[in-house]
């Protein structure tokens, strides 16, 4: 299983969705949690009761949030107390899942030093041309600035990509536009960014934005060929 600890709930999200700045880099109430779940709570709930014990323990403790991470002044001091707490005798990884806008700044840079070999950067990229980004993210961070990032990261340590691609008003993305996000890949690439999977999925959750919906897995499954062709990159569903 997977713990969160969510850092900030905040910033823009595909299709629209938008929450209010809330800060939280509580390392005491994940350590409860964990304690928690090592000390079989879990199994209180129904849907939890039978599971074999190996899918009850916590694999991952993930540095997210509805919003961006990377972006709070707290992001290195909640990163130090999650390596604190795993140097108490508990086995877990760390997983960074960022918007990749500010993995350049000075408190992400810091976290990530942190960071053991075995933790991941799961880095979003949804799209290839800034025209594209903007329709899907609305996003105010341009397209070079997040190829930059993730070449930063990526020159450092492995990233994985996690792409987003929705339907809008019932239409799937541009053929050119799956290209150029599939080029996009292969420059960082070839470029030095070590980018060890790309995880390509669709929108899931409730619409808040109409016309905003879930593409088939025939289509996600065209995307995923297009970069394993293009950048020669492993890519997998989800």
């Amino acid at each position: 299983m997977q713990s969160q600890l969510s850092l900030l709930r905040s910033g823009p999200h595909p299709c629209g969705r938008r929450r209010p700045l809330r800060p939280s880099p509580d390392g005491g109430r994940l350590g409860q949690t964990l304690e928690l779940v090592q000390g079989g709570w879990l199994r209180q709930w129904p849907r939890y009761a039978n599971l074999p014990p190996e899918l009850l323990e916590v694999r991952h403790v993930a540095l997210s949030g509805d919003g961006e991470p990377t972006l709070s002044s707290h992001f290195a001091e909640a990163t130090r107390a999650v390596v604190q707490l795993r140097q108490t005798g508990r086995s877990f990884k760390i997983v960074l899942v960022t918007n990749s806008t500010a993995m350049d700044q000075p408190q992400a840079q810091e976290g990530l030093a942190l960071f053991a070999p075995q933790d991941e950067v799961w880095a979003k990229l949804d799209g290839g041309t800034q025209d594209y980004l903007n329709r899907i993210n609305g996003s105010t961070v341009s397209l070079e600035k997040i190829l930059s990032n993730i070449l930063l990261v990526g020159r450092q340590r492995p990233v994985v990509i996690q792409s987003l691609f929705p339907a809008i008003d019932g239409e799937e993305p541009p053929t050119n536009e799956i290209e150029e996000y599939a080029l996009r890949l292969k420059e960082l690439k070839g470029a030095g960014a070590d980018i060890s999977l790309v995880q390509i999925y669709s929108a899931t959750r409730p619409k808040v934005r109409h016309g905003c919906g879930h593409l088939p897995l025939k289509t996600l499954s065209q995307i995923a060929q297009t970069v394993r062709r293009v950048a020669r990159l492993r890519a997998e569903v989800f």
